[in-house]
């Protein structure tokens, strides 16, 4: 799964918590005869509740498997960076199932200081179940530019934009991770 699906599964757990527990909790037994009876119960009530709780996620694990021959430290700051970006692009999680992860690029051993990024690439499918055709980012590649010390994220193109944000832009997006 590695450390990436690891936070988005405990993302996930957290947001499913609190629901569990208060459940569990309000079951509790009104007198101390009824004990053995609410204990049964409440056994069956907290399997129960942990197959909810991990499976409550509506929204897909989105997950990029970072190549191992990346260098680690582009592989580092990708993976601090991961979460943030999922943050920072609703659109991202809301329409993976139409974009496929395509790689991780970076120019930091050659390009000027002004211009170094790694980039994390996707693929977005020629026809788009999910995602709106007012977006125009069928068959487009996106290229997420992540700076090198991973605290800013720009996408040049404006269908690729409007994917990570959930709405139609027409210009470049960037945002402080």
């Amino acid at each position: 799964m590695g450390f990436v699906g690891s936070l988005q599964s405990l993302r996930s757990f957290r947001r499913c918590l609190p629901w569990a527990l208060g459940f569990l909790l309000a079951r509790a037994p009104s007198s101390p005869a009824n004990v053995h009876k609410s204990m049964r119960h409440q056994l069956i009530l907290s399997i129960a509740s942990a197959a909810v709780l991990f499976g409550c996620s509506n929204e897909p694990e989105v997950n990029i498997a970072i190549a191992p021959e990346t260098p680690a430290p582009i592989k580092s700051i990708v993976e601090q960076a991961w979460p943030k970006i999922l943050a920072s692009c609703p659109g991202v999680q809301k329409y993976w199932s139409d974009i496929q992860f395509a790689g991780i690029e970076d120019n930091l051993s050659y390009a000027p200081e002004n211009a170094k990024r790694i980039e994390i690439n996707f693929s977005v499918s020629e026809r788009p179940a999910k995602i709106p055709g007012s977006y125009r980012a069928a068959g487009h590649t996106c290229f997420f530019s992540v700076s090198p010390n991973g605290k800013k994220l720009s996408i040049s193109k404006s269908p690729c934009a409007s994917l990570c944000t959930d709405t139609e832009q027409s210009s470049e997006y960037s945002k402080d991770l």
